[in-house]
């Protein structure tokens, strides 16, 4: 019989941004006194940089800065618009920038023009009309690696459209310095004037966080000491442990328990991937998702952790040809899975020793295979 101990479930998902922001109010205070040279007019191009590991808080603190630029521009009377884009999810500039230009104005007519021009268009845009844009490129790792190009657009724009300097306010969060240390300078030495590192939470401040939305989630009682100190243990940032806190609620309402234990903590584990949220599976292209999947079922039956590129390969095929999908071709292959490397949903290292000759070996970075493969299966079945 099932019980309840979720009050508001919603309270522990990655879309809530909670009023309270624990040990991140430095890093926010630093992000408002970039925006607010911008709005005040005291600052030409205002550009800010985020730079933590996932769940290290960028998200949340994000959220708390639109707050606050939204009533700050309301008091200046200032048309701001806040437009947020996922570059895990929008890899593509052109739909980058597509998007923006349906929030400004989509009867633009902008097909067919190249991507300088479009933008050029949607600030002259929003120029003529006293708007102000706060663009934030959420996770551009990805896009700087593949499109360094888009990059330096925006960062130039002002120097392309002089009067609308004062129009495009920019921030772009990363998960490391790696991928700008490894970009042209010429690109991305306007984005070093304002950088905000997020270091990751220690386990007592994580403690703190999973206490508070435990807190504002759960019936008083229901989540044990032990359970929490464990959650916060083993979870390797905040994002994985709220997603485990979920997943233990939901074993412990399912078997009726009156209170979420430690146990219930560690059943769960294997439900959560400690490198990317669940709901990412979900962006990947079908053949990503085929690629994962074949590489999650490689893995459930090896007594190894990688796997070589031509095993994949020769699975991936497969089980596209299950699916009734045609396979891509290998190069394309290659390119998927050093895409699906950058985004973190697997690993790539080259063998050593004890394997004739050298190949690339792939594997999953702390994901259990079964649980993977279950939820891909899930997701391909959902659709037809």
């Amino acid at each position: 019989m099932k019980t309840r101990l979720l009050r508001d479930r919603e309270k522990l998902s990655l879309d809530y941004i909670p009023e309270r922001i624990p040990h991140r109010r430095d890093e926010l205070r630093g992000l408002i006194e970039v925006f607010r040279e911008g709005l005040e007019g005291r600052e030409a191009r205002s550009i800010a940089v985020c730079i933590g590991s996932e769940g290290s808080g960028k998200t949340v603190t994000i959220e708390h800065l639109r707050e606050w630029v939204e009533e700050e521009a309301e008091e200046l009377g200032v048309s701001l618009l806040f437009k947020r884009v996922p570059c895990r999810v929008e890899r593509c500039p052109s739909h980058i920038i597509g998007s923006l230009a349906a929030s400004i104005d989509p009867l633009l007519p902008l097909k067919g023009l190249p991507l300088s021009e479009v933008l050029s268009s949607i600030l002259e845009s929003a120029e003529k009309r006293g708007e102000r844009i706060l663009f934030v490129l959420d996770d551009a790792d990805l896009l700087l690696e593949d499109h360094p190009e888009t990059i330096y657009l925006f960062t130039r724009i002002g120097e392309m459209i002089p009067e609308a300097e004062h129009t495009l306010f920019l921030l772009l969060t990363f998960k490391s310095m790696d991928v700008i240390q490894r970009a042209k300078p010429w690109i991305t030495s306007p984005l070093m004037r304002n950088v905000i590192f997020f270091k990751d939470y220690t386990k007592s401040q994580l403690r703190e966080i999973l206490e508070y939305r435990v807190w504002e989630a759960f019936y008083p009682g229901s989540v044990s000491e032990k359970a929490l100190d464990l959650a916060a243990d083993m979870g390797p940032n905040a994002r994985f442990s709220l997603e485990l806190l979920l997943r233990a609620g939901e074993v412990a309402e399912d078997e009726g328990s009156l209170v979420v234990t430690p146990d219930h903590i560690r059943r769960a584990e294997g439900d959560v991937f400690p490198a990317f949220p669940q709901r990412d599976l979900l962006y990947l292209s079908l053949h990503e998702k085929l690629i994962l999947m074949a590489l999650a079922s490689l893995l459930e039956s090896s007594p190894t952790s990688l796997v070589g590129m031509g095993e994949l390969e020769e699975r991936y095929r497969m089980i596209s040809q299950d699916h009734g999908v045609p396979p891509i071709r290998h190069t394309w292959l290659w390119r998927s899975v050093d895409t699906l490397a950058k985004l973190g949903f697997i690993s790539k290292t080259l063998s050593g020793k004890g394997r004739k000759g050298r190949t690339t070996l792939v594997g999953l970075p702390g994901a259990r295979p079964r649980p993977l493969l279950k939820r891909l299966r899930h997701i391909l079945g959902s659709m037809g």
